[in-house]
């Protein structure tokens, strides 16, 4: 039983390698990693532009909005006032939307996914 496991080893054992085919595919693997550093190297370039621009916008919107409050401040109910007479100007509820809209559109075209370069 022990020599015929030996002749089966034998016979499927792997074929040695031609020198000039490994030193190809090693190239080509090579070739590949460098192309997925720099492809991730681009995507961390791109993610750190994606986080400034985004934190300025903030910085942005954010001392426009404090800069308005402080200009325009909500005013105390008086007497004999009722809820209705302080309900938002309709131009306050429309900047409010656009604010917010602007700021789902800006993170659905600043996150999009890239087509990747290598699929495996």
């Amino acid at each position: 039983m022990e020599n015929e496991i030996k002749e089966f080893f034998r016979q499927t054992a792997p074929k040695p390698a031609d020198p000039t085919s490994f030193t190809l595919e090693l190239n080509a693997r090579l070739a590949a990693v460098e192309q997925i550093k720099a492809y991730r190297d681009r995507e961390i370039r791109r993610t750190r532009r994606v986080f400034l621009i985004v934190f300025v916008a903030g910085l942005l919107i954010g001392g426009a909005l404090a800069a308005f409050l402080i200009l325009h401040p909500l005013t105390l109910p008086e007497p004999g006032l009722s809820p209705e007479d302080l309900a938002p100007a309709p131009w306050r509820w429309a900047a409010a939307g656009a604010v917010v809209l602007g700021t789902v559109l800006a993170a659905i075209l600043l996150t999009r996914r890239r087509t990747p370069l290598l699929r495996f």
